[in-house]
């Protein structure tokens, strides 16, 4: 059905930042939700996937577009 997600270094898009302190500002920095992938893995795993970021692409395709736009403005 099209479902995808995409990971990403959210350490590099904020820096002194994690994934998970990435993941709870983004909804108010720009009206973007992301999952931090250490949700995912167990506690002893954690700091290899401290950086990572999950996006799932489960919505209309204008609704992608517009997060995109947001998170690419965002980057400025």
């Amino acid at each position: 059905d099209g479902r995808q997600t995409l990971l990403i270094n959210g350490g590099e898009l904020a820096a002194g930042e994690d994934a998970a302190d990435f993941c709870r500002a983004l909804p108010g920095r720009v009206g973007v939700a992301a999952i931090p992938v250490t949700a995912f893995v167990t506690a002893e795993h954690r700091a290899e996937y401290s950086t990572l970021v999950r996006f799932a692409s489960c919505k209309r395709t204008d609704v992608i577009a517009e997060a995109a736009r947001r998170l690419a403005a965002s980057a400025r």
